[in-house]
C-alpha cells in the first residue's frame, strides 16, 4: 500500500479489512449477477432488484440472533450455520454447473438462504464475544 509507513497499525489493519470485505462482496454480487442474468434469463434490473432484496434480508435475518443467541449460545448457532452452509454451497455448485432454468432458480433461492444461515449463525459472534 503506498505510504503505508505512516499508517498506525489499526490503521493499516482497518484498511486491510475494508478492502478484503469489498473483493468479498464483489465477488458475491458476481455470482449473484450470472445466476440471475445467465441461469435463470432475467433482465438486468431483475436482477439489481433481486440483489437489492438480498441485501434487505440479509440485514433483516441479521436481528435473528440478537433474540436467540442467548438461549441457544454460540457453539449450537455456529454449528447449525457451518452445516447449513456446507448444504447451501453444495445444492448452490449442483445447480449452477446443471444450467437449467429450474436449477437456476434454486441456486438462486439458495443465495438467499445461505445469507439466512450465515447471519444466524456466525455474523454475531463479531458483536457478541466475550471478552
Amino acid at each position: 500500500m503506498l505510504g503505508s509507513a505512516s499508517l498506525s497499525t489499526t490503521e493499516r489493519n482497518q484498511s486491510h479489512y475494508i478492502l478484503r470485505t469489498r473483493f468479498l462482496l464483489l465477488g458475491k454480487f458476481k455470482l449473484m449477477k450470472v445466476i440471475f442474468n445467465t441461469s435463470i434469463g432475467l433482465s438486468r434490473n431483475v436482477s439489481l432488484i433481486l440483489g437489492g432484496f438480498n441485501g434487505v434480508e440479509y440485514c433483516l435475518a441479521s436481528l435473528i440472533p440478537v433474540f436467540i443467541i442467548d438461549r441457544v449460545g454460540r457453539r449450537p448457532l455456529m454449528l447449525f450455520s457451518a452445516a447449513g452452509q456446507t448444504i447451501c454451497m453444495a445444492v448452490l455448485a449442483i445447480t449452477v454447473h446443471n444450467g437449467s432454468k429450474p436449477a437456476g432458480e434454486a441456486a438462486a433461492s439458495m443465495l438467499f438462504l445461505f445469507n439466512t444461515v450465515f447471519a444466524v449463525g456466525w455474523l454475531a459472534m463479531y458483536f457478541c464475544s466475550v471478552r
